[in-house]
């Protein structure tokens, strides 16, 4: 079960990362890259969600109705491919110098 848990996690952490590069794709113009990314992610997330569902109920007494709607706001911002903020705020940040930075 704990290792269930942590592979579900560590697909939702790969997800979060996809949805930034993604982002990067829009702002930096690459229009057709970031709709690729964009069918890409959809279908993974889709995949995610039901694992997620056919999980949540051997752990746990409540339904996914609040838990797993992220999910869906991901969905829907890859399908509406637009940035929620200035392009410039999705850009690569220059590396740090210094690694205390």
């Amino acid at each position: 079960m704990l290792r269930h848990e942590l592979d579900m996690a560590a697909q939702m952490a790969a997800q979060s990362c996809k949805i930034m590069l993604w982002q990067q794709a829009l702002a930096a113009g690459k229009h057709s890259k970031a709709k690729s990314m964009a069918l890409n992610g959809i279908r993974e997330l889709r995949a995610l969600d039901r694992a997620f569902r056919s999980y949540w109920p051997l752990r746990n007494k409540g339904t996914t109705a609040k838990c797993s709607a992220f999910l869906g706001w991901r969905m829907n911002d890859y399908r509406r491919g637009v940035l929620q903020f200035p392009p410039e705020a999705a850009r690569i940040a220059p590396p740090k110098p210094h690694a205390a930075e």
